[in-house]
């Protein structure tokens, strides 16, 4: 890998998973991380985030929606045209591995 980045956040839905014709499994997930500007006010980014074979079935079974989550890999962006012919960007987050940095707390009764 020559551009490792780590991201900590929540995820903002639950994990989607794909399983192709050759049994390869790909899960995929949103993350939402906090940004400062120097100001100190907070910016929401939200990075698009994919793991495969079996740590995307392990994500799957592990992660949900609102779960506070470390990942490692590399971002890379991708150029597409939109329906309405503007040139775009999509940035996707190909992780590596992943940490669930918070189990659910079980509500007393």
């Amino acid at each position: 890998m020559s551009n490792t980045t780590i991201l900590t956040g929540n995820l903002g839905a639950a994990v989607e998973t794909h399983t192709f014709d050759s049994g390869k499994v790909k899960a995929t997930f949103s993350i939402a991380t906090e940004v400062r500007d120097a100001q100190g006010n907070k910016t929401t980014v939200w990075h698009r985030v994919s793991l495969w074979g079996k740590r995307a079935e392990r994500a799957a079974s592990l992660l949900y929606k609102g779960a506070k989550v470390l990942v490692h890999g590399e971002e890379s962006q991708h150029p597409y045209t939109d329906k309405n012919g503007n040139s775009r960007t999509a940035t996707e987050f190909a992780a590596q591995n992943f940490f669930l940095l918070a189990k659910p707390v079980k509500a007393r009764a």
